[in-house]
């Protein structure tokens, strides 16, 4: 199942990147996940799920006269959204939700510019202005969201 999550997250790469389009990348994820509950039909002939593991299955209750939900298991040891986002609002001009995430490189840049940008007072009002709007952006995101877009998918700006 891990396979399944790589191919999301390439998928999400590229949409991030201007490659495809939200049609597209939609078209390509609903195609993938068909083709996981393809793969995974238990006894009942019901759509089995699996966490990130791929051992444990995950019991949805499905209509089938409507579409599906599609779910990206979020790994429990991932990042939170919440404190990224309270990082961000609070303390957004050091950067510090930056170093959080992992991106030692933004992190280093926001605080550089904070610092060296001091003596003119641009540099920590540029650097709050940019913490708040992310972390307005990372509280306003669903967790699955969240995880593709900043843990997996890596995209340190907005």
């Amino acid at each position: 199942m891990a396979t399944m999550l790589e191919e999301l997250t390439a998928l999400k790469s590229l949409l991030d990147q201007g490659i495809l389009t939200q049609e597209e990348f939609d078209a390509k994820k609903a195609q993938i996940l068909a083709e996981n509950n393809a793969q995974t039909q238990n006894t009942h002939g019901a759509p089995q799920q699996f966490d990130t593991q791929g051992t444990t299955p995950i019991y949805t209750t499905s209509n089938f006269s409507a579409p599906q939900q599609t779910y990206v298991p979020v790994p429990t040891d991932s990042k939170s959204k919440i404190a990224a986002g309270l990082l961000a609002i609070l303390l957004g001009s050091l950067g510090i939700h930056k170093f959080y995430l992992g991106y030692t490189q933004a992190g280093v840049i926001m605080l550089l510019v904070s610092l060296l940008g001091s003596i003119v007072i641009i540099g920590p009002v540029a650097m709050s202005i940019i913490g708040l709007i992310e972390g307005i952006i990372y509280l306003t995101k669903t967790d699955e969201q969240f995880y593709l877009t900043y843990v997996a998918g890596r995209k340190p700006w907005f």
